[in-house]
């Protein structure tokens, strides 16, 4: 007998104004973590909109670029900080910037974490990985591929 899954899947919010990051970030969720929610988001203010909406569903994270045309990622996440109804909601930072000042400014704001964006799909993948480690959901993502499977890990295979 098949048991069906009554809680709804993780939703986490992929907030980057890239086409082509927000692809690679699916596909490699795919690979990882497919029952997993992303709610694609290619600009802050779309962001700040789902903030002041009470109805909203509050995600288990947000991954969200740095460097966004508007309002930048950081400055989200202030707002984030500030006045929501996320206040305590994971914010895992992604960008392309190696720069110690924008690490610095990520961890003043209250980011969970800071990732250079990789350039590559197994990059990315492995990205992926590091992010659900730094939301505390790896351990749940390698538990039901080890339900499905018969063997847990992160191998794409399970």
């Amino acid at each position: 007998m098949s048991s069906a899954r009554t809680t709804p899947p993780h939703l986490l919010l992929l907030v980057d104004d890239s086409p082509l990051d927000q692809e690679l970030l699916c596909e490699a969720f795919q690979v990882i973590a497919p029952t997993f929610e992303l709610e694609l988001i290619d600009d802050s203010r779309t962001v700040l909109c789902r903030l002041a909406d009470p109805a909203a569903r509050r995600p288990a994270g947000v991954l969200m670029d740095i460097n966004m045309p508007a309002v930048s990622g950081l400055e989200l996440l202030q707002a984030m900080r500030g006045d929501s109804a996320w206040p305590d909601v994971p914010v895992v930072m992604l960008t392309m910037s190696a720069s110690p000042k924008d690490r610095h400014e990520a961890q003043q704001a209250g980011a969970r974490a800071y990732f250079q964006k990789p350039h590559d799909f197994e990059g990315t993948v492995c990205l992926v990985q590091d992010v659900l480690t730094t939301l505390d959901l790896a351990a749940e993502v390698i538990g039901r591929r080890r339900e499905e499977t018969g063997h847990g890990g992160w191998t794409a295979t399970g």
